[in-house]
């Protein structure tokens, strides 16, 4: 299936890694930045594409011109989210 194919191309950065986000109604790129570091660094200068929100895990990029309300928010005021659990314990 050309979808699988695209996801694929987009993890391993491969030529046609755009399809992914180009021709799917992708709107939300949440990535794991260790294991993505090149996605992410390609994400940072993705023109239509802002880093909304990373951590010393992840790092989540919205479409510009989708988002822009919420990139508003996320930029000017000081949103404070929870710190991580030290050790989680998944029931």
């Amino acid at each position: 299936l050309p979808e699988i194919e695209d996801y694929f191309a987009f993890e391993a950065m491969s030529a046609n890694w755009r399809h992914a986000i180009d021709n799917y109604p992708t709107d939300i790129v949440l990535l794991n930045r260790d294991k993505n570091r090149i996605a992410y660094m390609l994400m940072l200068t993705e023109p239509g594409w802002t880093l909304g929100y990373e951590d010393e895990l992840c790092a989540l990029f919205l479409k510009t011109r989708i988002h822009s309300t919420l990139i508003d928010t996320l930029t000017t005021h000081a949103i404070t989210l929870p710190q991580p659990v030290e050790h989680p314990v998944f029931p």
